[in-house]
Order: C-alpha cells, then sequence, then structure tokens
C-alpha cells in the first residue's frame, strides 16, 4: 500500500534502554515475528524503521507497523472496509471489542468451539466451521468461520517465538492468562475464515527469561472459554480434540518447522539479521540518546546475538518437543527428501529418507483420508527388514 488512514509508529518499550535501561534489548523482536507470518504465506502487518524528530529534537529510533483493522483488509485481501470485523483486544481491562463491524461471526465460532466443541456427536463442527460437508464440499449454508492453515500458522509463530503476552497474556487476571494483542479480520460479505494477524511481541524471544510458551492448559480459569475472552489460543487447543486438525497441525509442523520453512534454525537466523542489518548503524543514535551507557558494541550486539546463537539455534527442536508431548506431531520420524518444494527434470534422481512404511500419491491427494484411512490411490512403500535407512 502507498495510501493509509492511519499507521502506527511504535517505540519500545519493555526491555528498552529509555524505559526499563535492559541489556535484552534487541528492537527486533517486534519485527520478526510479524515478518515470520510474511515467511509462511500470511497476511501481516508491514514495518520500517525511522528515526524520530519532535519539534527538531531528536527523540530516538522508532518503528512503523500498518494497523490490522478493516481498512487494512480491504486494501490487502478483498471487498471493501465495510465489509470486515475486526476483533481485538484493548486495555485497560484486556476486554475483547469490534472496533469494525460486529461480534456476529466470532460469538458463533465461540458457540461452535466452546460451547459444542469438535469431538464425538460434535465432530462434524470441525467440517462446519470451515463452512464444509463433511465430505468436504462446501454448504452455502455454512459461513466459513476458521482459516484453518491461517490459524496454524498464527499459533505457530506465537508458539516458536514463546511469547507470553499473545494470544494469551500470563499476567493477566491474577496469572490464569488473559486474551492480549489479538487482531482477527472476517470478512462478512465473503466469508473465509479468521484471519489472525500477530503484532506485539516485544516479550518473545526469550527476552521475558527465556519463558517458553508452551502449548499446554495450565491457564486453568474457565475466563478463556468466556465469550469475553474467547481467543485463537482457546480455538487452537478445542480444535485440537479432531484428528483431522491434529493432522493438518503437523503438516505445517513439517513444512514450517524443517526442510525450507520459514521457521527452521537457518531461516530464522536470516529473518532475524536481515532486521539487525537495517538497523546497524541507526542504533548508535538510540545510544546516544537513550542508552544511559548502553551501546552498539557493548550491549545491542551481545543481546542479538544471544537470540541468534542460543535461543533460535535451538527453538525448532524444543518446541516440537513440546508438540510431541501433546499429541500433536508424531514420534515416528517421516519420510525426508533429497529436494524440496521444487519441480524436478525428467531423469533426476530424488531420493527418501525412510525409517519405515510410508505411502504416496502421484496426482497431488493427500495419502490420508479423513478419518485415518488410506487413500486408494497411495502407493505403499514397504521397509523390508534388509533396507538401510536410505533406499
Amino acid at each position: 500500500a502507498d495510501e493509509f488512514d492511519k499507521v502506527d509508529l511504535r517505540c519500545s518499550q519493555n526491555y528498552s534502554w529509555a524505559y526499563q535501561n535492559s541489556t535484552s534489548e534487541t528492537f527486533v523482536r517486534e519485527t520478526f515475528s510479524r515478518d515470520a507470518q510474511r515467511d509462511m504465506g500470511m497476511p501481516y502487518a508491514r514495518s520500517r524503521y525511522y528515526h524520530l524528530y519532535i519539534n527538531g529534537q531528536y527523540w530516538g529510533l522508532y518503528q512503523t507497523e500498518e494497523r490490522p483493522d478493516a481498512d487494512f483488509a480491504a486494501t490487502y485481501l478483498d471487498g471493501k472496509s465495510g465489509d470486515w470485523d475486526c476483533i481485538k483486544t484493548t486495555t485497560p481491562g484486556y476486554t475483547t471489542t469490534a472496533s469494525d463491524g460486529t461480534f456476529d461471526a466470532f460469538y458463533a465460532l465461540h458457540n461452535l468451539a466452546i460451547n459444542q466443541g469438535f469431538s464425538g456427536a460434535y465432530s462434524n463442527n470441525y467440517w462446519r466451521a470451515r463452512g464444509l460437508n463433511p465430505d468436504g464440499t462446501a454448504n452455502t449454508n455454512y459461513p466459513a468461520y476458521l482459516d484453518q492453515d491461517n490459524l496454524i500458522a498464527f499459533m505457530l509463530t506465537a508458539y516458536y517465538t514463546g511469547d507470553p503476552d499473545s494470544p494469551i497474556s500470563i499476567w493477566g487476571d491474577g496469572g490464569l492468562g488473559m486474551p492480549n494483542n489479538m487482531y482477527g479480520l472476517f470478512n462478512r460479505a465473503n466469508p473465509s475464515g479468521f484471519k489472525w494477524i500477530r503484532h506485539d511481541a516485544e516479550h518473545s524471544l526469550g527476552a521475558n527469561g527465556g519463558y517458553t510458551v508452551t502449548c499446554d492448559t495450565t491457564y486453568a480459569g474457565t475466563n478463556l472459554t468466556a465469550q469475553a475472552k474467547f481467543n485463537p489460543g482457546t480455538l487452537h487447543q478445542r480444535l485440537c480434540e479432531h484428528p483431522d486438525y491434529r493432522m493438518r497441525f503437523a503438516d505445517l509442523v513439517r513444512k514450517h518447522l524443517y526442510d525450507n520453512g520459514a521457521l527452521t534454525p537457518t531461516n530464522a537466523q536470516r529473518r532475524f539479521r536481515s532486521r539487525m542489518s537495517e538497523i546497524d548503524t541507526a542504533i548508535i543514535g538510540e545510544s546516544a540518546r537513550w542508552g544511559r551507557g548502553k551501546t552498539r558494541d557493548a550491549t545491542w550486539l551481545p543481546a542479538c546475538n544471544a537470540v541468534l546463537n542460543t535461543y533460535l539455534s535451538q527453538r525448532r527442536d524444543i518446541i516440537v518437543n513440546h508438540f510431541r508431548n501433546h499429541g500433536w506431531y508424531p514420534r515416528l520420524d517421516v519420510p525426508s527428501y533429497s529436494t524440496n518444494n521444487a519441480a524436478l527434470p525428467s531423469g533426476h534422481v530424488l531420493r527418501i529418507t525412510a525409517t519405515n512404511t510410508f505411502y504416496y500419491t502421484a496426482d497431488g491427494s493427500d495419502p490420508r483420508l479423513s478419518g485415518g484411512g488410506i487413500n486408494p490411490a497411495a502407493v505403499a512403500v514397504i521397509r523390508p527388514p534388509a533396507w538401510t535407512d536410505e533406499t
């Protein structure tokens, strides 16, 4: 976009030199989380860095962030701004508001997820929330409230970055957890599921003492299932009742955290370094204005290197182990390929590494049917005892 009705100009607050005189400030955590959504192919709020002057006085290093509201949705997605709901949390009180549009779709999704659920007699709600019949065909009587790939990518960024303040804040409601920093966009005229947008993430990537936001349900209070406190984190946990959603979650974990995915250690470090390079010299101005002894070389670089060399180098394996402990990702190693996500020329040898029997299809369909059955079109590659691990 080259024209905006509004844009947010953000300073660095928690862990900043100006406010807390912290040695953990990187000025990159915020943009990293949003950029990760971009690299996972999802809508995201764009940001740039700026030097800010107020009446000629230098005020430090700031960043713009597009505000993910109805105008944002109309610009980057489809329709008119009047077609869109924007569901967000506001303070004080950590309350959920519809800053644009209505609560109707959000409350309808809450009813499916919380008052009914996605298991047992209500297992078909998984399909209904996506606007589908149980056989996967479209049902025009069911508005699509759930874009599951968007929700999963959003939650993967929250889990991967270890964010204790979004979409659930550990500091709300006496430690029981409250929704925070939440933006959800829904098109009433052409429903295609809520689009969840990462927003505020300064506590992430180990800033808060290395706190690891896991996928458990330790937020024991009923507040997170109440209509006014409903959020994408609670929605995701409820959806994990359904085996097809868990399988899709596992598929996207594999896609985004392995091979050449957006959240592999190498690509995560590359993304972080890219933002570091933008402010490599600009940080000197921030140091002069607010540093109180903090400098680029002695303070900023060590803080960034701690994220690069400790957090990002380890996080993938840590969080996948959490997913396995919750039954959201298999303990069995999946087949890997010598070439990923590329069209191969005729005669090219694709090498598959596997330790167990696996299935594949040649028509692009999923070898696994809904419910766990084997696709009749799938071909089994059975691993005999004499195989090596690479055959």
